[in-house]
């Protein structure tokens, strides 16, 4: 399947399903090479083969608006063609589904959680979800990142006087700083 193979560089790709309307974006790391295209494959379910499902593409993203029984089976990989040979695939890129409503507690596994982190599971009526974490010795190195589709965030977390201030940022920009220190309440 993959003759006359060459790779400049290994594509690094995301995948994202954004609902029903939109259906999964793929995008990957463009080369800036004149003259090279992109092939994206598919694959659904686990005992399946990947499929190139469109080829030829100028720009480095992939809109699919197939649908799926499980998103969570869902994966692409992705080639690029110069001078008429095809690279080897990408590493396989899951599909990361971003279509979120309502409220989304810390034990989500969207949510990624980077650094000295612990996690108190005390009385379960005490908080959302049952649980909280917290960096007992902070090194500021602590992150929490949730990948979502829409204009904003909200913060709730308990405050309390040995607890800190935080900075949030969207699509990399920083737009608020949280406080968590003062009374004892939930607040963002």
């Amino acid at each position: 399947m993959w003759k006359n193979q060459i790779r400049i560089d290994p594509l690094d790709g995301k995948a994202y399903y954004m609902g029903e309307t939109e259906g999964i974006e793929v995008f990957w790391d463009k080369i800036e090479f004149t003259g090279i295209t992109y092939n994206v494959y598919r694959k659904d379910g686990e005992d399946s083969d990947y499929e190139k499902i469109e080829s030829g593409l100028a720009d480095a993203v992939y809109q699919d608006q197939s649908e799926f029984a499980e998103i969570a089976d869902v994966s692409y990989q992705v080639t690029y063609v110069l001078d008429g040979k095809e690279s080897l695939p990408s590493d396989n890129i899951a599909v990361q589904d971003i279509s979120i409503t309502g409220k989304v507690d810390n034990s989500d596994q969207r949510v990624v959680f980077t650094g000295n982190w612990g996690e108190w599971t005390g009385n379960p009526n005490d908080h959302y979800g049952g649980s909280i974490h917290y960096a007992e010795t902070s090194t500021s190195e602590e992150t929490i990142s949730l990948v979502f589709m829409g204009t904003g965030i909200r913060v709730q977390a308990p405050r309390g006087g040995n607890f800190g201030i935080t900075k949030v940022f969207i699509d990399g920009t920083e737009v608020a700083e949280a406080d968590f220190m003062g009374q004892n309440k939930i607040d963002s």
